[in-house]
């Protein structure tokens, strides 16, 4: 028996694209709305087994060339995670842009009992306890209102909210971390004692999978993650041990660091290298059945194992 049709948004990205493979490796043909065909992500993959849309820009509203019928499920991982604080008076316009592609989805497809598997973040979590959301990032604020409209309009959904996914291609913050680690530059988190969590790509991509074949589970927001929470001491330590490298660690006092880095206006980033975020998986844990195949060592063992083949790293 033929599996039905998926539909992924944000296909080209980091988690688009391995949700891709994975999906076709389990029999599923793919519906792929992509911006463009230039893109070698897409092209690496199975084409026997994809269908692309080229949509366009989907930050703005549009009518999608597609027939919805035949779906098993729409996967949202579009995105733009890294994006600059704008000009106060343009943020809220620039919030707007952004969720124009839930706008989207929701203008095109009609049937509104199709399941729809949101990826989210599980940064929101801290605007439930910070109500001033003015002082949130942009992409944070503008995933909360794309959680508002999909829970508004859709009747089967499913979202997820995962903290920093890292794995085989991983880029920003986390890919920075690793050429620091790999540069031998000494780093100030020496006898640091927070506490964060994370998520390993393959982890996360088995979460989803899991709901796809669960037709019970509906209407559930779900954060995500490892179910391992470490410092970034130690977070650091692991990777300069996969990555053979011997990194030096220095104490400074963390009122110096906030000190620094609010003089620099870059609080936000002191925050995600200092601060503690626990995200709390056990929810869905229970409901999937579910518990993390790798631990957060083997996962960094991966990535670095990935990282060194990557940029000809013979140790």
């Amino acid at each position: 028996m033929n599996k039905k049709k998926i539909i992924i948004l944000g296909a080209t990205g980091f988690l688009g694209s391995h949700l891709c493979k994975r999906l076709i490796e389990n029999g599923y043909h793919l519906v792929v709305f992509i911006r463009s065909k230039k893109n070698s992500r897409i092209n690496q993959l199975n084409s026997k087994k994809i269908t692309l849309v080229c949509t366009g820009d989907l930050t703005k509203i549009k009518k999608i060339d597609y027939q919805f019928s035949g779906i098993e499920c729409v996967i949202n991982c579009a995105a733009r995670a890294h994006v600059l604080n704008k000009e106060k008076h343009l943020e809220n316009k620039y919030i707007d842009k952004l969720i124009n592609i839930e706008r989207n989805i929701i203008r095109n497809i009609k049937n509104k009992n199709i399941r729809i598997i949101h990826i989210s973040t599980s940064k929101i979590i801290n605007i439930k306890k910070n109500k001033n959301h003015k002082t949130t990032d942009l992409y944070t604020r503008a995933k909360l209102e794309s959680e508002k409209l999909i829970k508004e309009n859709f009747k089967n959904y499913i979202i997820l909210r995962p903290p920093l996914i890292y794995g085989p291609e991983v880029k920003a913050n986390f890919l920075f971390l690793m050429n620091i680690i790999n540069w031998n530059i000494p780093l100030p988190f020496y006898k640091l004692n927070n506490a964060r969590s994370y998520i390993y790509l393959e982890n996360f991509l088995d979460i989803i999978l899991k709901i796809i074949s669960n037709k019970k589970i509906r209407n559930k927001t779900y954060n995500v993650s490892d179910g391992q929470a470490v410092s970034t001491y130690t977070l650091c330590k692991l990777i300069s041990k996969h990555l053979s490298k011997k990194t030096k660690f220095f104490y400074v006092n963390k009122k110096i660091l906030n000190f620094f880095f609010k003089l620099i206006g870059k609080d936000d980033i002191l925050e995600k290298v200092l601060g503690d975020f626990i995200v709390d998986s056990k929810e869905i844990e229970k409901d999937l059945n579910w518990k993390p195949k790798y631990k957060i060592e083997e996962g960094i063992k991966k990535t670095c194992f990935w990282y060194k083949r990557r940029f000809n790293i013979s140790k």
